[in-house]
């Protein structure tokens, strides 16, 4: 690919155009003239400008540092050589803000498009690089010598010495693989802690559990001890009854029966007392008795009722209009007759100006008492008046209805109450039978105190434990999501693993990848940097960042980078973007090398032999060279 001719609207160049031929071109410009702004202009004609740039401390985006400085639209025309004929392409702006967004390439003399090429892909069809391989390469900027790696660079050199395939980026790869494996663990974040942690309070939460199986189990050995001492010593006291036994015995066991009763319907009581309560939660009127919910249902309905007749209150649309059509009549025959009607017509107009301003006034308060009855209305969420009646009474009956709940719980547990009292009487009627005296009465009685104390500490310590289980959870769901955090951990951990192999083997790959690219581009590179020393150095190394070190005919070791002047610096990095273009840049369209100002930094010797060397080069590759000096 060559460029024959530019014309160019961008920034200080005003319609003007440029002339370009094979081979080198030695563009001699003063300062400030536009040699910058057109190496901007052939990077802009290739690959667009990027309008979603920002403006920001210290930076300019180029859609607002080229803006032409004639106030006029950004636009340019470029003719090349390309795939064997001529084409031109032209870049239009149909606004400030969106600059050389349309695009066009045509077979230059004709208006037959050319196949396949659009504002967005053009840069990269013609030279068959992306714009960052571009900027990194051929396209030398004023003090951008220096080369910056890049993922579209690193998929060319992935090119030249791999498969051919420039899909690769190491960058890339090894950012998405170190991204999804932080994802699963990172220091102490990440998924895998996350289960671990989800792991460890549940294996805490099954500890619990079998300790609290063990004291369960503790305890019931120990209650069904005090069970034997007690149903023994019962005996004992049974043994010592006197002849009613049997009667008390009977009257006991309806006792029982009736405590048995009145425990199942007092459960069945609180049963549908909770129910009833459930019902009262969804209603809108909870937590108020029906008195206060009636007093606040009536006056919303006033209110609503209210809004709804002052809503209703409007001045027909037509009515005003009366007195206008008065004014308009009165205007019309004082006119044609001569007669002193004005001040009717004036009359007139006055009154439909008010009635206008009554009406709208009218309508204004008519909108806000809608609103307003709107609002009572979606407060308990109804369609009308009588709705909200409706849940009131639906409301004040399910309240009724819980409250008799609640007295006949309070009843049952009285009833409950006094069988308790009855059945205490009856023992002491039963104890009352015994021989007090006996040795063994009294020792039967100590017993069964000591038993039936121990059995309702037993008790209470059984339904502590019991409930500190059913607050824990139950062990067979536990188990049951132990087992799925276990196996989702074993896969985290294998990705984990995997990804950490992927890692580190990628990184081998790009190891060997550079091992054999960087050697092939530093001796490239030093045969170039020899040329323009005359010999002065005899090797150049670069690390993967492309930082450079040369070592100088008859040194031992290899200087770094900053030991070296500017102009030296600045020739090893011409060498070096002199050898990328030529190793790492296609073949098929030989990309034009543009160069701003970039032997600026080299003495007169070294600047010639530099010229030599890209006069050389323009032999098989366009060379744009622009610079204020005298060459």
């Amino acid at each position: 690919m060559k460029i024959k001719k530019m014309t160019a609207s961008f920034g200080v160049l005003d319609k003007d155009s440029l002339e370009l031929k094979d081979g080198l071109n030695i563009i001699r410009l003063p300062n400030e003239s536009g040699k910058s702004t057109w190496c901007a202009f052939i990077r802009a004609m290739l690959y667009g400008v990027d309008n979603s740039e920002r403006e920001r401390a210290g930076f300019k985006p180029d859609k607002v540092k080229y803006l032409p400085w004639n106030g006029s639209l950004m636009q340019g025309v470029m003719d090349i050589e390309y795939a064997g004929g001529e084409i031109t392409l032209r870049r239009l702006s149909k606004s400030d803000k969106l600059p050389f967004r349309d695009f066009a390439a045509t077979y230059t003399g004709t208006g037959d498009p050319v196949f396949g090429l659009d504002g967005i892909n053009a840069g990269e069809e013609i030279l068959g690089i992306p714009r960052s391989v571009f900027e990194r390469s051929c396209f030398i900027g004023q003090s951008a010598l220096a080369v910056t790696p890049g993922p579209d660079l690193e998929r060319r050199i992935a090119a030249i010495v791999s498969t051919g395939e420039e899909d690769t980026s190491y960058t890339e790869a090894d950012e998405k693989l170190r991204l999804r494996q932080r994802r699963r663990k990172f220091n102490k974040f990440g998924r895998i802690p996350e289960v671990e942690e989800e792991h460890r309070q549940i294996k805490e939460k099954l500890r619990i559990l079998a300790e609290a199986a063990d004291e369960r189990s503790l305890l019931r050995d120990k209650s069904d001890r005090a069970n034997t001492i007690r149903d023994e010593a019962k005996k004992t006291l049974e043994d010592c009854m006197s002849g009613k036994f049997d009667e008390i015995r009977l009257k006991m066991s309806d006792i029982r029966e009736s405590i048995s009763e009145y425990e199942k319907e007092l459960k069945c009581a609180e049963e549908n007392r909770d129910e009833l309560q459930a019902m009262l939660l969804k209603s809108v009127f909870y937590g108020r008795a029906p008195e206060d919910a009636g007093l606040e249902a009536s006056a919303d309905i006033s209110a609503a009722e209210a809004a709804e007749k002052t809503a209703a209150r409007k001045i027909p649309a037509y009515f005003w209009m009366v007195p206008l059509v008065i004014c308009a009549v009165s205007s019309i025959l004082g006119y044609f007759t001569s007669l002193p009607l004005y001040p009717v017509g004036a009359a007139g107009a006055l009154i439909a100006v008010v009635m206008s301003a009554a009406s709208i006034a009218l309508s204004k308060k008519a909108g806000k008492a809608a609103a307003l009855k709107a609002e009572l209305l979606n407060k308990y969420n109804v369609r009308d008046c009588k709705q909200i009646l409706d849940s009131l009474e639906e409301y004040k009956r399910t309240y009724d209805l819980w409250v008799n709940a609640g007295e006949v719980c309070k009843a049952v547990k009285t009833k409950l109450k006094e069988a308790e009292i009855s059945r205490f009487t009856v023992e002491n009627e039963l104890l009352e039978g015994f021989d007090r005296n006996s040795p063994e009465a009294v020792s039967a009685k100590r017993k069964l105190a000591e038993a039936e104390a121990s059995l309702s500490a037993v008790c209470e310590e059984l339904a502590a434990s019991e409930g500190r289980c059913k607050a824990t959870g139950d062990p067979m769901v536990l188990e049951s999501e132990i087992g799925c955090i276990e196996s989702k951990l074993k896969e985290l951990t294998f990705q984990y693993d995997a990804l950490d192999l992927a890692i580190n083997t990628l990184r081998e790959a790009n190891e060997e990848m550079q091992n054999r690219f960087s050697p092939l581009l530093g001796q490239r590179a030093t045969a170039l940097l020899r040329r323009i020393t005359d010999g002065k150095y005899d090797e150049l190394v670069f690390d993967r960042a492309y930082n450079a070190a040369a070592r100088r005919s008859g040194d031992v070791a290899a200087r770094d980078s900053l030991f070296l002047s500017e102009g030296t610096l600045g020739q090893i990095y011409l060498a070096l973007r002199l050898a990328i273009c030529e190793l790492a840049l296609p073949d098929k369209e030989i990309c034009p090398v543009i160069l701003d100002d970039s032997l600026s930094d080299s003495d007169d010797e070294r600047r010639d032999r530099a010229l030599e060397l890209l006069d050389e080069i323009s032999k098989t590759r366009q060379i744009i060279l622009f610079t204020c000096h005298k060459y």
